[in-house]
């Protein structure tokens, strides 16, 4: 959703690139918790997105994204287009980390602090 404000707002990253254009030139790219904001009733989001990843991809630029989504689940499905969700098997590992989940936890102590 960040990304996509800074796109709309033409925001700078320094005097001579904007955020969109550093994302797309960038050695590395972290995007975290894709999924999120990606989808608006234009479809802007999603185009950005995949335009973005195709951008990377084909200049081997090296990108990781974050999500909560399966990769073959029917959530990824409805919140990309098919030629994205096709990139993203094209260009990208996927890797599934497992274990307990710490926000849980800070989720009861908050409830616990608030009574």
């Amino acid at each position: 959703a960040d990304l996509k404000r800074s796109v709309i707002e033409k925001v700078s990253f320094d005097e001579e690139t904007s955020v969109w254009e550093r994302a797309r030139s960038v050695d590395v790219l972290i995007l975290d918790d894709i999924g999120k904001g990606v989808q608006d009733s234009t479809g802007f989001g999603a185009r950005m997105l995949d335009e973005l990843v195709r951008h990377r991809n084909a200049r081997m630029l090296a990108t990781f994204l974050t999500t909560n989504m399966s990769p073959r689940g029917e959530q990824m499905e409805a919140e990309f287009k098919t030629s994205t969700l096709h990139t993203f098997k094209e260009c990208m590992l996927p890797v599934r980390f497992s274990g307990r989940d710490r926000r849980k936890d800070a989720e009861s102590e908050i409830m616990t602090m608030l009574g």
